[in-house]
C-alpha cells in the first residue's frame, strides 16, 4: 500500500462505514489487513499502522478525521484570512511545507526542521515531536 493510498484510506471508506453499508465495512477491514500485510514503507513496525487505522474503524471516525484533507484540497494554496493565533510548525523529512504560505496565512512564532522522522511523526519520531511541542511558546 502506497503512502498516498494510506492517506486516502479514511476518506475512501468513510462513506460506506458512516452510511452503515456492510460492504463499506468489509472494504475498510480489507484495507486494514493490507496495511498490516504490505506495510507502508515507513520506518515503523507493521503493527503501528494497523493499530492506527483500526482506531478509525472501531470508533467510526474515519470521515471526520479525513474531512480536513477533503475540504482543504479545494482551496490549497489560495490566500486565506490571516490567523492571529500563535502557530508552531514542525517540519519532518519528505514533508512538503512551504514556509512563505504558512507565514502568509498564520502567525508563525515557532518553526523547527528535523533531520529524521516523516509525515507520520508521532509514529516515526515521537521523541522529537513531543520535545518540540513541549518547547512551543
Amino acid at each position: 500500500m502506497s503512502l498516498g493510498e494510506f492517506h486516502e484510506l479514511p476518506h475512501t471508506t468513510a462513506v460506506g462505514r458512516n452510511r452503515m453499508q456492510p460492504d463499506g465495512q468489509v472494504v475498510q477491514c480489507g484495507a486494514i489487513a493490507a496495511v498490516g500485510e504490505e506495510g507502508t514503507g515507513l520506518r515503523i513496525g507493521r503493527e503501528a499502522p494497523v493499530k492506527d487505522v483500526s482506531v478509525y474503524w472501531l470508533t467510526g471516525t474515519a470521515g471526520s478525521a479525513a474531512r480536513l484533507y477533503y475540504e482543504d484540497a479545494r482551496t490549497w494554496g489560495q490566500a486565506q484570512p490571516r490567523s492571529s493565533v500563535p502557530t508552531g510548525v514542525a517540519v519532518f523529512p519528505n514533508d512538503i511545507t512551504i514556509r512563505p504560505l504558512a507565514e502568509r496565512d498564520h502567525n508563525v512564532v515557532h518553526w523547527t526542521e528535523f533531520s529524521r522522522g516523516g509525515h507520520f511523526a508521532a509514529l516515526e519520531a515521537p521523541d522529537l515531536l513531543v520535545g518540540d511541542v513541549r518547547v512551543f511558546p
